[in-house]
């Protein structure tokens, strides 16, 4: 199965939540519909679940240095206090949390970035020229209509 499909299927089957992989009242973030419907136990705790999640879905350790609705670089500190970009993972946990994305909307994001292969063409040119720009010299945005300019300027 899947990324996109996982997550569909997940949010098929529990309402949305933010800030957490599941709640108590059984609503699933991106990744907890993910998880869900791949059957991942989500009593286990968050990091063990998202290994796995990374384990089976090897997309999610992509680099995604920008948000493709607020179009920042997004960067954090690594364990040795190094700054690295983002990966696809933390991009997922941005839209669903702050950006209020709902599970079918990462799903679709996912789709077209990953699954269709228009990732790989945009991660060549930002290794080759630190710049997230195709060949042809255009940013691989997102179709997805882009949120209210309120919360644009939130990044976390």
């Amino acid at each position: 199965m899947k990324l996109s499909e996982a997550i569909r299927l997940g949010a098929a089957i529990s309402p949305q939540t933010f800030y957490t992989l599941r709640n108590r009242l059984g609503g699933t973030c991106a990744l907890g519909s993910a998880a869900a419907a791949s059957g991942i136990s989500l009593i286990k705790a968050e990091s063990e679940i998202c290994a796995t999640l990374r384990h089976m879905y090897p997309d999610l350790d992509y680099i995604i240095p920008i948000c493709p609705v607020c179009l920042v670089r997004h960067i954090s500190v690594g364990v040795v206090g190094e700054i690295v970009s983002c990966k696809c993972i933390d991009i997922i946990i941005h839209l669903n949390d702050i950006h209020k994305w709902t599970r079918e909307q990462i799903a679709d994001w996912i789709e077209i970035q990953f699954e269709s292969g228009d990732l790989c063409d945009t991660l060549y040119d930002i290794h080759e020229t630190g710049s997230p720009v195709n060949a042809e010299g255009k940013y691989n945005e997102s179709p997805i209509e882009k949120q209210d300019s309120a919360e644009v300027h939130q990044v976390v």
